[in-house]
């Protein structure tokens, strides 16, 4: 075998390697996105439950009185309770980048998430505080208070992460486990 033969021998070796170890690496990603996934249901689960723990003790009182009430009133009741800790849970999740440790989790996760879904080379539109800190030279600013929306390069796919889009594809089921944990689902 010739000079010329085993270079191209071992630059396709290399190749073979290179596409081994791209295969793996984005094996690992998976499955680290989806641990966090996991971890971020979790952490979801224990603001609600620290936020229910705090009203229940206020929701108890009012509930006495409204045992005198009609079911027209005790509905009404129900769905205002259930908007009033579902407004506290939106309220802590749009600050969520108050608390840096856990904002940089967030957002380090869905980086490795956009990319893995959209590819290295998406374009990404965050606000100006994240930015300074998570943009490269394919970010632009957008108005949004937190997260990454991911538009692929040529502009006709769309990743929506941001906190805002979260919460709203979020809603209906953050809602019922509120009303399940409030008055147990009936």
């Amino acid at each position: 075998m010739g000079t010329r033969e085993i270079c191209e021998q071992i630059v396709n070796d290399g190749k073979e390697k290179a596409l081994q170890m791209i295969d793996e690496g984005k094996k690992t990603a998976l499955q680290k996105i989806e641990e966090a996934k996991q971890r971020a249901k979790e952490e979801n689960k224990e603001i609600l439950e620290l936020e229910l723990k705090r009203i229940r003790e206020e929701e108890k009182r009012e509930i006495e009185i409204i045992d005198m009430m009609d079911e027209k009133e005790m509905l009404k009741f129900r769905e205002e309770s259930i908007e009033k800790i579902f407004e506290e849970v939106e309220k802590r999740f749009l600050s969520m980048h108050e608390n840096m440790d856990e904002y940089d989790t967030f957002m380090r996760r869905i980086l490795e998430k956009g990319r893995a879904e959209m590819g290295i080379f998406s374009k990404k539109h965050m606000n100006r505080r994240d930015i300074h800190v998570y943009g490269d030279d394919s970010t632009s600013e957008m108005n949004i208070a937190g997260g990454i929306i991911f538009e692929s390069d040529d502009g006709k796919k769309e990743l929506r992460m941001d906190l805002e889009t979260i919460l709203r594809d979020n809603r209906a089921e953050m809602l019922k486990k509120i009303e399940e944990m409030l008055f147990g689902g009936a």
